[in-house]
């Protein structure tokens, strides 16, 4: 009988062992701006508090905080803490204590790191969660991750004397890349940011990324960090800009067909077309008529599998060129608006001006 109290407690100490089945690893990420504010550090302070609690008995969690660069290439890894997998006995208490403790110090000391050496293998069967600081895009959307097959997107840009500082700028240049990252997580996705030119042929690729095949938390870091080079763009023009915003279309649409995935179209334009033929600042045609010229030039792609949007119209007149009112901005819309659907996009939407609201999800065409 003696033995009895014995076995019980045996089992019950075996049956607990069974029962508790331990978390795999995860990795937490935090993505600091290249210049982080002192709200932005006290941000990331406060994460890894959160990793802390909810982390610290489990074995291989990792804490990792990046800093984007100006460019792509230069985004680091500027702070690493994992989990051991052991505290080590008698004074294990003591130990985790320590950690903690370092960790919090270590943290505040973050504005001043120019990178960390620690290489960190966390295993690919984890979660990995990414925030960015700050959270919201240009768009004022939260950054969300979400993607699993590659993703392609064109941006057409227009840079002519009738849209310049009004349409494709720095500002709805960052809402299009926005509403690209955030759905080109996928490795092998891409973006190109086509600048109009006089001809379909001086149509040119001024900015180009490809989602690289890197881990998660690195691969936001690259793509954040590319999405500042986009300040530059303007700084470097291609010769021969222009106004032949079909020629543009033409080639960026040809550039994304052979490309497999979701593809999408962002035309930054106020669609006011100069070529030898045309002048819509000054007269705009017939629709059919700019249909039927489209097609007679090879302008007009076939834009099956590509949703397609549309911002920067507007009644503003262009210097040297007679006024422009509502009713020459309806005849831009009219024309453009048959051109577009001769081009049978999976989705089309054309809105006024480049703002966030022109960056949302794009309207399926019925």
């Amino acid at each position: 009988m003696k033995r009895l109290p014995i076995l019980v407690l045996l089992l019950s100490g075996f049956g607990c062992g069974r029962s508790s089945v331990p978390h795999k690893p995860s990795e937490t990420c935090a993505v600091l701006p290249a210049r982080p504010a002192p709200a932005d550090l006290q941000h990331v302070a406060d994460i890894l508090d959160r990793w802390l609690e909810t982390s610290v008995r489990t074995p291989g969690a990792v804490f990792r905080v990046l800093r984007l660069g100006d460019t792509r290439a230069a985004a680091m890894t500027t702070f690493v803490e994992v989990i051991p997998q052991s505290w080590g006995a008698p004074n294990a208490v003591a130990n985790r204590m320590a950690f903690v403790g370092r960790a919090r110090h270590s943290i505040r000391e973050l504005a001043e790191r120019s990178g960390s050496d620690a290489v960190v293998t966390v295993p690919m069967t984890s979660r990995v969660s990414v925030e960015v600081i700050p959270r919201l895009d240009s768009r004022g959307m939260t950054w969300n991750w979400t993607g699993n097959q590659p993703t392609h997107a064109a941006t057409v840009c227009d840079v002519s004397p009738s849209a310049r500082g009004a349409v494709c700028t720095p500002v709805s240049l960052l809402r299009s890349f926005d509403a690209w990252a955030t759905e080109a997580i996928a490795s092998g996705s891409t973006y190109r940011l086509w600048i109009v030119g006089e001809s379909v042929a001086t149509a040119t690729v001024a900015f180009e990324v490809d989602t690289p095949d890197l881990p998660l938390a690195d691969r936001v870091a690259f793509l954040l960090s590319a999405r500042n080079e986009l300040e530059s763009v303007f700084e470097n023009l291609p010769p021969h800009t222009g106004s032949a915003v079909s020629g543009a279309i033409t080639a960026a649409v040809a550039d994304l067909a052979a490309r497999h995935g979701p593809k999408s179209l962002r035309v930054l334009s106020d669609l006011r077309e100069t070529t030898d033929v045309f002048a819509f600042d000054r007269s705009v045609p017939a629709p059919h008529e700019f249909v039927r010229w489209l097609e007679v030039e090879r302008l007009l792609p076939n834009c099956d599998g590509i949703e397609v949007s549309v911002c920067g119209l507007h009644y503003g007149s262009t210097h040297g060129a007679p006024p422009f009112d509502a009713r020459r901005g309806a005849a831009v819309k009219d024309a453009w608006t048959q051109a577009f659907a001769a081009m049978h996009p999976q989705a089309l939407r054309v809105c006024g001006a480049c703002d966030a609201d022109a960056f949302q999800q794009t309207e399926v065409k019925r």
